[in-house]
């Protein structure tokens, strides 16, 4: 991992900006429904590689004690500033700086719950991989749950289509060649998304299982409406009732493997075991 090419492709992005597109409204919905249904109330959860603190901010206006940690000083400015102007600092514990493959900051054992939406799919690397799994279950407390988010193979193949359409400059023959042989993606230029992990479920259950976390739950984030995110809005403002049932429908096919594989994101969820 790069860690200059990563604080540089976040620090002209704005991550704060993408949750409030249509897509991102749906994953922030389809997160945190999915948190809501596995988090105990009042839990202490880390948000390890939580950006901006969006999802830092919703979870602890639910009545969850935070703290979060990112790679980019430009995010854990923008989340300090977010906290204060929504009043939710008592609801914290901190906001820091720091890399996922060792928070050493960190006491063992300390959350109830560690939600990983960044750092696996930018790890390229299968020993950064597992020292940051090996954090996460260093973290959390026996029974703890894990939440990771990963890019599943074929939607990454599927984006190299888009990319060669829309930013040609950002892959080449090799590039291609690499990504399908060793599900990994590279950026040639300095422009964009610079490199990323793409991965199948079964590999996120060898990956934590390995550090003694076990799946309970997988989704599909964005589904069947990868893609389609602007016309379920539509559908929201023309016909409400309508779309609640096609929020169903996502929600009822969102951990078919076909739909987990071509949905863009997913979301795996484990449970610390309770020996370790």
């Amino acid at each position: 991992m790069s860690i200059d090419a990563i604080q540089k492709y976040y620090a002209q992005y704005d991550e704060w900006g993408r949750l409030e597109t249509p897509a991102g409204r749906l994953e922030m919905r389809r997160c945190l429904r999915t948190l809501h249904a596995h988090l105990a109330p009042h839990s202490r959860v880390l948000d390890l590689g939580g950006g901006p603190g969006r999802y830092t901010i919703e979870l602890a206006r639910r009545g969850h004690q935070m703290t979060l940690v990112d790679l980019s000083d430009k995010h854990v400015r923008r989340a300090r500033r977010e906290l204060s102007e929504h009043d939710l600092w008592e609801r914290v514990d901190a906001v820091e700086q720091g890399d996922a493959r060792a928070v050493d900051a960190l006491d063992a054992d300390s959350f109830d719950a560690v939600v990983a939406f960044g750092p696996f799919y930018h790890l390229i690397d299968p020993d950064d991989r597992r020292r940051a799994a090996a954090e996460v279950a260093r973290l959390l407390r026996p029974g703890g749950l894990a939440f990771v988010q990963y890019l599943p193979a074929a939607s990454g193949f599927v984006r190299l289509i888009d990319r060669a359409a829309e930013w040609p400059e950002q892959l080449d023959s090799d590039t291609i060649d690499r990504a399908l042989e060793e599900h990994i993606y590279q950026n040639p230029s300095d422009a964009g998304f610079q490199e990323g992990c793409y991965a199948e479920t079964s590999d996120i259950d060898a990956l934590f299982d390995s550090v003694g976390v076990e799946r309970i739950d997988a989704v599909s984030v964005r589904g069947i409406a990868a893609g389609r995110e602007d016309k379920l809005e539509r559908i929201r403002d023309e016909s409400p009732l309508l779309y609640e049932k096609m929020v169903e429908l996502i929600e009822a096919t969102s951990r078919r493997p076909e739909v987990i594989a071509m949905g863009q994101i997913a979301l795996w969820v484990g449970r610390q075991r309770t020996v370790h």
